[in-house]
């Protein structure tokens, strides 16, 4: 199974399409505002926003999408966005923290919010689930508390900070959440 079949999978799952509807609640945007799918991969979500008429654009360094838009799916972009977020695919990044400096210092208005969704650190070292294959693609995971001291580091206010999905225990969730405003 390729990449691209993989993501098919997941994406098809229910288990996404979950994820997916906890995520655009919790970005909750409006039709005046601008928001980008940062890592968009195959676009369903960028395509589930703009069923809601939202203006969502995605970027993503492989082109994976199912149906291509050179309107909605960019290289770059020279405007700036409301809210940015990650589905999944913040894990990949190489260097998360150079995204504070550049993408989100260009592309985000100020007062913007960045919404991260990933898997967790910590339930993935708990469940120790001997099946587990890594995606190749994967640079590195996180739990809550990374996400808040990163955002934070880079004077970002926590406005959000949770867990979604499959539990393990009474405390560990197969996601972490979460939503950050950046100032001035």
């Amino acid at each position: 199974m390729n990449y691209k079949e993989k993501l098919e999978a997941f994406n098809a799952g229910k288990k996404y399409q979950q994820e997916v509807a906890f995520m655009m609640g919790m970005i909750g945007a409006g039709a005046n505002e601008m928001v980008l799918d940062y890592g968009c991969g195959l676009g369903r979500m960028v395509w589930a926003m703009r069923d809601k008429d939202v203006a969502c654009f995605g970027y993503d360094v492989l082109n994976y999408r199912e149906q291509d838009n050179e309107f909605v799916f960019r290289d770059s972009y020279h405007f700036q966005f409301d809210k940015i977020y990650f589905m999944h695919s913040f894990a990949h990044m190489p260097k998360p923290g150079a995204l504070f400096e550049t993408t989100f210092k260009d592309m985000l208005k100020p007062g913007g919010r960045v919404y991260v969704f990933t898997p967790n650190r910590d339930w993935l070292e708990y469940m120790h689930n001997p099946d587990y294959v890594p995606d190749p693609t994967v640079v590195q995971h996180y739990n809550l508390q990374d996400l808040a001291n990163m955002f934070g580091r880079h004077g970002y206010v926590v406005e959000q900070l949770g867990q979604f999905g499959a539990t393990c225990n009474a405390r560990v969730c197969e996601r972490v959440f979460i939503s950050a405003r950046k100032n001035g």
